[in-house]
């Protein structure tokens, strides 16, 4: 964001500052989406796993949807693909925020998309959490 505004401060002229503070904006979001999304992934993944299992579990979640999402992204309506996959939805968010016009309904069916997923990955560490606990409880 410093850099962005550093940009932004920097620039020689007019229409330069309000693509850069746009960018940088896009850029601030999309950050905070990776940050609400990524850690419950990560913990869904990781958290009562083996190790390679958890790194299994997270490619089957993060790269399989992204593979599938682009092999069907020629066959689904506009939109659809995009929001199919965590990196696809962020990408779509980023984009629908980047320069030239602000495309509202792509950016509101991405933050959808990354809800749902995040939703979804805090009820698998929700399930963890208690069968960990339940099994603490037995010994």
């Amino acid at each position: 964001m410093l850099a962005g505004l550093a940009s932004a401060l920097a620039a020689p002229r007019a229409a330069v500052v309000g693509q850069t503070l746009q960018t940088t904006f896009a850029s601030v979001v999309f950050s905070i989406a990776f940050a609400v999304v990524v850690a419950p992934i990560a913990f869904a993944a990781l958290g009562a796993r083996s190790r390679v299992g958890g790194y299994l579990f997270l490619v089957s979640v993060v790269v399989i949807p992204e593979i599938i999402a682009s092999a069907l992204a020629k066959v689904l309506p506009d939109g659809v693909a995009e929001v199919l996959s965590v990196p696809s939805a962020l990408s779509a968010l980023r984009s629908a925020l980047g320069p030239g016009p602000v495309e509202v309904g792509r950016a509101f069916r991405a933050v959808v998309a990354i809800a749902i997923f995040t939703g979804l990955a805090m009820l698998l560490v929700r399930r963890d959490a208690i069968r960990i606990e339940e099994e603490g409880g037995d010994a």
